[in-house]
């Protein structure tokens, strides 16, 4: 599924990049607890056509739902031309996979 209304309507939230999110990337720690697995690292990012993009998610220790994108991020902003000035949407489906599908808007 990319991007349909239900991922949308669902477990989604929409950054505005700045030059640091660009290279490291901090999870919203309420899309987090909603629409990840706790603990999980491995995740595949995908863009609008389909292509996808290996990366880690690394989480806190001690707080509760925070976490970032350690490897991947990077290499996937420069692949679809991500910059600081773009807004970007997350969304993962209903079934908290691993996929998270993300979108310049």
């Amino acid at each position: 599924m990319i991007f349909e209304d239900s991922i949308l309507s669902f477990n989604s939230f929409i950054r505005f990049l700045i030059h640091c999110n660009v290279i490291f990337q901090y999870l919203d720690s309420e899309f987090a607890s909603k629409a990840l697995v706790k603990n999980r690292k491995n995740h595949e990012l995908r863009n609008t056509n389909g292509g996808s993009w290996s990366c880690t998610v690394r989480w806190a220790k001690k707080r509760t739902h925070e976490c970032f994108f350690s490897c991947g991020w990077k290499k996937f902003c420069a692949a679809n031309g991500f910059q600081a000035g773009d807004v970007i949407t997350f969304g993962v489906d209903i079934n908290r996979s691993n996929i998270i599908n993300v979108r310049k808007d």
